[in-house]
């Protein structure tokens, strides 16, 4: 039985089939390299179009144009405020509140390391003994310089600090030291004869939602336990923030001690405390420096 292949086919049908298979597969790679990735696309367009529906539906704002523009021209004088008329916006009042906070930072960092950056990346284990060493000397004499840790240095859950985490942490140490001692203050020590003083772990601040995002403020927190009294407490606690230094106080505890013998017909009054406070520093590490404090506006300039 005589059976036809495409051979056997006229010349033109055979071209024609060519044509139509032809088509055919430029129709399939155009939807398998244009069409399909466009859809794709635009589904997840809708998507994350719904998702900002519900969310703005949830913030309860106006959903008219004119309200809602109204709504926008206030929250950007909000942010922004009016600086010709001498009105400091949030943008403003928070680039001089961070300014404030990592004033204690700023100034060691850039009489040490320039900037930021280069702190972060440039310090070294050298730099960290040879502050640690001055710090214990000027205010530990009698411990062993052999010992391995001061102030909870030690590695946290098994895991090695960074080397310049390990440095702000001791030029916080510092800082409180030094103003307590400027205070009259004494550093309490333990019953084995250990200071009562250690750094805490370092918090970090974030705006993501992720809790991998980026940080843009870190604390470096210090725990300390100091004794003297409520005079000098009060004369530390005021040299804790000025234009030079922000160590803001974030706990405190006080416990005061009868006096040794009461005497009758004398005040007896409580005249030893030891006061429990915990202080914090905070640095801003992706910045390459601290931004610098907002001008004032010149009043005596007219305005144009």
């Amino acid at each position: 039985m005589f059976h036809p292949t495409a051979n056997d086919w006229p010349a033109p049908h055979r071209t024609l089939a060519f044509l139509c298979l032809s088509i055919l597969a430029l129709l399939l790679l155009g939807y398998a390299l244009y069409l399909h990735p466009k859809k794709a696309a635009l589904e997840q367009q809708k998507k994350v179009l719904a998702e900002q529906k519900a969310k703005f539906h949830t913030l309860s704002l106006p959903s008219e144009p004119i309200r809602l523009k109204e709504h926008l021209l206030a929250a950007n004088f909000l942010l922004e405020g009016a600086p010709q008329e001498g009105l400091p916006g949030l943008r403003r009042a928070s680039d001089s509140a961070l300014s404030f906070a990592t004033s204690s930072f700023s100034r060691k960092i850039r009489e040490n390391y320039q900037d930021t950056l280069a702190f972060i990346y440039g310090a070294t284990r050298l730099d960290y003994k040879d502050l640690h060493n001055r710090v214990a000397a000027e205010f530990l004499p009698d411990a062993s310089p052999l010992e391995k840790t001061y102030f909870g240095l030690e590695a946290e859950d098994g895991q090695e600090q960074p080397v310049w985490q390990m440095i702000a942490k001791l030029w916080t140490i510092q800082d409180i030291l030094q103003k307590s001692r400027a205070a009259g203050l004494r550093l309490a020590t333990q019953e084995d004869g250990t200071v009562k003083i250690a750094a805490d772990s370092v918090i970090a601040y974030t705006l993501s939602d992720k809790k991998d995002g980026p940080c843009f403020l870190l604390e470096f927190p210090i725990n300390a336990t100091f004794s003297g009294t409520l005079d000098q407490f009060l004369a530390f606690a005021a040299s804790l923030q000025n234009p030079d230094s922000c160590l803001p106080l974030k706990r405190l505890s006080i416990r005061t001690f009868p006096p040794d013998a009461l005497l009758a017909g004398n005040a007896n009054a409580v005249d030893l405390c030891l006061f429990t406070i915990q202080c914090s520093a905070f640095m801003m590490p992706q910045a390459s420096d601290s931004p610098p404090p907002p001008e004032e506006p010149d009043e005596s300039t007219p305005e144009k």
